[in-house]
This record gives C-alpha cells, structure tokens and sequence, in this order.
C-alpha cells in the first residue's frame, strides 16, 4: 500500500512518484493500492491506468487514525510526503508489515523503518546516521523514481541534433510561472518553447507529451523535483528553479556538480533574469552537451525497478524468516 496526498497546493510529485514505484511494484507481483485523502484526477486517472488500486481517507495523511485505511493483507507500507504521525509507521512495522519511507531531505532521518529511499544526488549516510532502527538506505540517484514515459525514450538514440526550450514549474503551477516565462522566452527570440502548466491547468500536458517535449529540447527550465531527475535520463540540461523548500537542496546538489545554475523562485520572481542564463546556456554548444554527458550518467531509468526488486527480496527474506 502506498499512502501519500497532493492538494491543490503541494504533493503531486510525492503521488507521481508513488506511483511510478507501484508500477514497478505490481510488475514485481504485488496488488498495489495508492492510498490518498486527496489526489488530482489526472493522476488517479494514471494509477488506474497503471493497475493500481485506488482506496480514498476521509483524513489527512498525518492523522494517527491513517492506520485504519490498512488492507488487511497489505505486506509493505510506502510512505511518501512530510506530515505523516511517526507513530503510524512504528506501530505499524511492529505488526509485522515491512515499512519504506520515500525522503528528500532527512525529515525522517531518525523515524523506525525498515528501509528509506532517498533518489536525490545530495543523499549520503550522515544524513541517516543517528537512526536507531537502522534501515536499510537506498540512497541516491541510482534509485530515482523515473517515470515510464521518460525511460523507455532514454533507451532511445539520444545522440542526435535537439532544439527548443522546455519549461516546467511543477506539477501544481497554480501561480502559472511556467506561461509567464514561455511568453517572455517567446518574445525573446525565435525559438521553439513548449510548457507544462501544472495539473491546476484546464489542459495539462500528459506525461508522454512532457517526457517527448524534454526528449527532442536542447535545454530545459524545471523545477528542483522529480523532473530534475528525469531530465537527467534524458541528457537534458536544465535551468533549476526552487518553487518549494523540499527542493533546496536539490538545487545546490546540481550547482555543486556543476549539471546547471538555479534561482530560487519561492518568494521573488524575476523570469528575465532566468531567460538570461536560460538564452547563455543555450548558445554554449560544448557546455550542453559536457552536462548532458555528465546528467545522463548519473540517471539510468532502472529506479524504481531496482526499488521494488529489493523490497520484493527483504519480504521474501521475511517470510523466511518467520
């Protein structure tokens, strides 16, 4: 069972990725079940696409009583997000259910489970040393959560001529960022632009166009999230934006390993600045294709298999166990 929750606000890229990995998990021969209080219907509409059940809470992920929305044969519970009672998961892992928590940024660092992934280039072991209960840590890019779309087109020929720009500020862009710097790109000069304006959008772009828009474009302007990630797969080099906390240190992860420059759009929003470094990187023809080079090694698209292999293998060793 898989439980996470996205608003109109925040969450949708902790429900994408969840159920990026039930796919994987229901490949693995597990009935997947996507738990939620709250969920777009874009993305209900793929998880039933995807096979996995849906099962609605009348409460928020945070309240104790989420226990209580357990199938009762449920063998491995998926925490996503950061509101969840921590109680929730001792308890529950004390009932003998094998209990993964999905982090970003050591918010659960300390919480009792049996294994933490954290997909991220800036996970490391300190980051987890001080938990008691020691999990088993899945850390780092290798185990991105990449969706199918973007990794069946990174087994493709990559290695060809890419133009235009692609521009995504989150899965919920309720501020409609994203429009604003594709007309300013737009204006700038004469080149290709497409975007994805969020699922709070009456039209909002399907994970396959978004996956083939990142696919054929040269550079890219996204949001330090799951997309940073999958942009790598790709070979994409992109233009960071922080549009929530969570995703600080994602940008300073990509700066640091000098895959792309980042602004910080949390509070102030200035989009000429970000079409200026936008339009540098573009016209930088060897600096494109270094970190497409460097961005495409980091990311292979076999995460979320390689996640629910291993969570398939620490059940089965469970089982034998008792």
């Amino acid at each position: 069972m898989l439980l996470c929750d996205a608003s109109a606000q925040q969450g949708s890229g902790h429900v994408m990725r969840q159920i990026t990995l039930g796919l994987h998990l229901r490949r693995a021969g597990f009935a997947t079940v996507l738990s939620c209080h709250e969920i777009p219907e874009q993305l209900e509409a793929r998880a039933l696409e995807f096979g996995l059940g849906i099962k609605r809470r009348h409460f928020r992920q945070e309240d104790p009583r989420v226990s209580e929305s357990y199938d009762d044969d449920a063998s491995i519970l998926v925490f996503d997000g950061y509101e969840f009672d921590t109680r929730v998961m001792s308890r529950s892992r004390r009932d003998g259910r094998l209990v993964v928590v999905v982090d970003d940024n050591g918010d659960f660092a300390d919480v009792d489970c049996d294994v933490i992934v954290n997909q991220n280039l800036h996970a490391d072991q300190l980051m987890y040393a001080n938990n008691r209960h020691s999990p088993e840590l899945l850390l780092g890019t290798r185990w991105a959560l990449i969706r199918p779309e973007v990794a069946a087109l990174a087994r493709t020929d990559l290695d060809r001529s890419r133009d235009g720009v692609f521009i995504s500020v989150g899965g919920l862009d309720a501020l409609g960022r994203a429009k604003s710097l594709r007309e300013l790109a737009i204006l700038r000069r004469d080149w290709e632009v497409e975007s994805a304006g969020g699922f709070s959008g009456s039209a909002p772009m399907s994970p396959l166009a978004m996956a083939t828009h990142m696919w054929n474009s040269k550079v890219g302007v996204l949001a330090c999230g799951t997309t940073t990630w999958e942009a790598a797969c790709l070979g994409l080099p992109i233009i960071g934006l922080v549009v929530a906390d969570n995703q600080v240190s994602v940008a300073d992860s990509i700066t640091k390993a000098g895959l792309g420059e980042s602004f910080d759009i949390r509070d102030e929003f200035e989009p000429s600045m970000i079409i200026d470094s936008l339009e540098k990187l573009y016209d930088d023809h060897a600096l494109v294709a270094s970190r497409s080079t460097s961005a495409r090694s980091l990311v292979d698209g076999l995460g979320g298999e390689r996640v629910a292999r291993r969570l398939h293998d620490l059940l089965e060793g469970v089982s034998q166990k008792s």
